[in-house]
């Protein structure tokens, strides 16, 4: 009886954990829509008008659509920027326009998710245009093994900024709105085929954290992936659209 005490109060705090929000930490929102049958138009339009009436730099919303994978098509809308005090203000009056006023038009994909962005292993210019494409990779992590994935990624990060320094990468992870252990890991660019100052990672990664440093740290990463669970892997590409989208930079 006390073991089975144990474990409810170790799950208890688990999850306690999981629901606060990393005060001084920096929030991404995420939503997706579609657009009805035949209405395009009148919802990008809609869209358009409601992020420059409620989307200024100070609650930046950037719109990429969908160009591969099952959601083709659909509009992923990203939030940024967000810190923890920002879940404390009232966007009654913006969510009241975009039922009225633009879901009309749309349906729901899926409803707010919130990520917190890790520092490490990022790279780009946060103030410059939005770059053309985002590749989005979502991972599963096992319970256990979150240490080694952010390892990896936050080394293959620095390795990234060296080589591609034309591109960004973030890395995200999941704090509310489903799996706490499904990260994101974004890797942003202008055209396809931009090549780096290095040909080959592996090498320049060994260079920076030791001989042979690649081969254990991704094996650590791979070993630590859930594929039973829902997106151990998935990969999809987005293209900006800046009429529905925050202006930001030149």
């Amino acid at each position: 009886m006390k073991s089975k005490i144990l474990i409810l109060v170790a799950l208890f705090a688990t999850t306690i954990t999981f629901s606060q929000m990393n005060p001084n930490g920096s929030f991404i929102n995420t939503f997706m829509y579609e657009a009805k049958p035949g209405m395009v138009d009148q919802f990008e339009e809609a869209v358009a008008k409601k992020t420059k009436m409620f989307n200024g730099t100070e609650n930046p919303m950037l719109t990429y659509k969908v160009i591969t994978g099952q959601n083709s098509g659909d509009y992923r809308r990203y939030n940024l920027n967000q810190s923890a005090e920002d879940y404390n203000q009232d966007y009654s009056k913006e969510n009241d326009y975009w039922t009225k006023n633009v879901m009309p038009y749309g349906e729901v994909v899926y409803s707010q998710k919130r990520w917190e962005r890790f520092s490490w292993g990022d790279q780009g210019d946060q103030n410059r245009t939005p770059y053309k494409f985002v590749q989005e990779t979502y991972y599963n992590v096992k319970p256990g093994s979150v240490e080694s994935f952010n390892v990896f990624q936050s080394r293959i990060g620095q390795v990234f900024a060296k080589s591609r320094p034309n591109q960004g990468r973030a890395v995200a992870r999941l704090r509310s709105g489903g799996n706490n252990y499904v990260f994101i890991v974004f890797r942003a660019f202008d055209q396809f085929g931009e090549s780096g100052q290095v040909d080959n990672m592996e090498d320049e990664y060994n260079e920076m954290f030791g001989y042979n440093q690649y081969e254990r740290d991704f094996e650590a990463f791979i070993s630590g992936l859930d594929y039973f669970g829902v997106s151990a892997i998935e990969r999809y590409l987005l293209e900006f659209v800046p009429e529905l989208s925050t202006k930001i930079g030149n």
